[in-house]
């Protein structure tokens, strides 16, 4: 589902397009009469990817069934020449600069015209018949996107961008730009002690590095320390005794899922803005809860179907055996294999869980202590590999078994790790440490830094 600021569903999401900038999203108004129809089970139609539309094509703005029917408006596409026309769904568009048409027939006259070509629609809504005049759009390089839509988000984002501007616009001081040799290869936040924090992997192994402040100063940077088998974080500091650096106010507090964040350069504008997607949590494998079951991932429910149980593991130990079925974890209701293993993964070695069970006709309850996960990392599928590389940004060398991290939505670029994250009242929450997939970007929380600084040897 898609929500609004306040939790209300305003859409679905219907299909991933192939950069960032292209999710497309069918309305939830249009849809309530079917998925009436879906929970009752009823299946029609089939699936079909969406149209290739060629950028600058004419552009009406409305969704009809194609046949050799009346052109019946099922849909007006916002910020398009349709809407601007003030034509309305369910009105049925009978004739086209004068000549009757089906639906097949207008869908075959529309692009032989050209962006900007004035028609006249004689359109019936109800009982009365009314006549538009519509100057046709122009299909922009966004799928589905009009071109008066494709400014309106642009408009949108400037503004979105803007409003957290206000908030960084002070303290870009606490960021500086980081290079090796002459070559930009990230960035640096500013902490306490006049110490600069970064990203290990793109500096290793460089015989000259150097930053430059928001205020314009150059000046040599020297690797004081690395944290690099669970972290890739490397601490520099200044060279010399005169160069003194803002250090970025902190957050106290974890950062909440759903939290705005944004990336900070050192002039202080957002370089990238979103939200808190998962909480702080380790990718480590020996991290996660393993309950020890092999599943079904064919079942279909309700709950999740248990084909065989490993020994010594959390299952065994709690009397839980091949051929059950695990309804709930905790109060939560599970639905299937994917559900149970997302639920899992949220919790941690040593945790308790309670399970509810239905062993044949018999509900039971069974208690059980997670241990750590002995098994490697299960590689990608071809599938979530291709999502996470689609984009043209690119990903960090380094992207994994982080033992904390927290993950946003911000699509930054891999040479714009080091940036520091701020929240809504300007103090930080982390830094960026990897671009790891097309909507995923790990940041380094503070609380795990300040860790790293009180140990005993620093």
């Amino acid at each position: 589902p898609l929500f609004d600021w306040v939790g209300t569903v305003v859409g679905i999401h219907s299909w991933i397009g192939e950069d960032v900038q292209t999710n497309t999203h069918a309305g939830v108004s249009g849809f309530v009469e079917d998925w009436k129809r879906l929970l009752g089970s009823e299946r029609w139609g089939r699936l079909l990817p969406p149209p290739r539309m060629r950028e600058g094509a004419p552009l009406l703005g409305i969704v009809f069934e194609n046949g050799v029917g009346d052109v019946r408006i099922d849909t007006v596409v916002p910020n398009s020449a349709a809407e601007a026309a003030n034509l309305r769904v369910g009105d049925v568009i009978l004739r086209v600069d004068g000549l009757r048409v089906t639906a097949a027939e207008f869908r075959q006259y529309l692009p032989r015209l050209k962006a900007g070509d004035e028609i006249v629609l004689d359109v019936l809504r109800g009982r009365q018949e009314l006549f538009a005049r519509v100057e046709l759009g122009a299909v922009s390089e966004l799928p589905f996107v009009t071109a008066r839509g494709k400014q309106v988000l642009e408009e949108q984002a400037e503004a979105f961008f803007g409003a957290f501007g206000r908030v960084t616009g002070s303290l870009g001081s606490g960021v500086v730009y980081v290079f090796v040799g002459k070559r930009p290869v990230g960035y640096g936040m500013v902490w306490e002690g006049n110490r600069v924090l970064t990203k290990w992997s793109e500096i290793e192994g460089a015989e000259s590095l150097s930053g430059l402040d928001a205020a314009g100063r150059s000046f040599g940077l020297r690797v004081v320390e690395v944290f690099a088998e669970e972290h890739d974080l490397a601490v520099l500091e200044p060279v010399g005794k005169g160069v003194l650096l803002e250090a970025m106010a902190l957050e106290e507090e974890m950062a909440r899922a759903g939290e705005l964040v944004a990336a900070v350069r050192p002039d202080g504008v957002p370089e990238g803005v979103g939200v808190v997607s998962v909480r702080e949590r380790s990718l480590l494998e020996e991290d996660r809860g393993f309950l020890g079951v092999a599943l079904e991932p064919e079942f279909r429910g309700p709950g999740a179907l248990i084909l065989d149980v490993t020994p010594k593991g959390a299952a065994r130990e709690a009397g839980i055996e091949g051929g059950d079925v695990i309804l709930e974890l905790d109060g939560r209701t599970v639905d299937g294999f994917q559900e149970l293993k997302t639920l899992l993964n949220r919790a941690g070695p040593g945790q308790a869980v309670s399970l509810r069970i239905r062993r044949e006709e018999e509900e039971l309850v069974k208690v059980a202590k997670l241990q750590g996960n002995p098994m490697e990392k299960a590689p990608l599928g071809r599938r979530a590999r291709m999502m996470d590389t689609m984009d043209e940004r690119g990903l960090s060398r380094v992207r994994d078994y982080f033992s904390r991290v927290i993950q946003t939505d911000m699509t930054l670029r891999p040479n714009e790790c080091g940036l520091p994250v701020v929240n809504l009242e300007g103090k930080a929450v982390g830094m960026v440490i990897a671009r790891a997939g097309r909507v995923k970007t790990y940041v380094l929380p503070v609380g795990l830094i300040r860790e790293l600084f009180s140990r005993p040897d620093n």
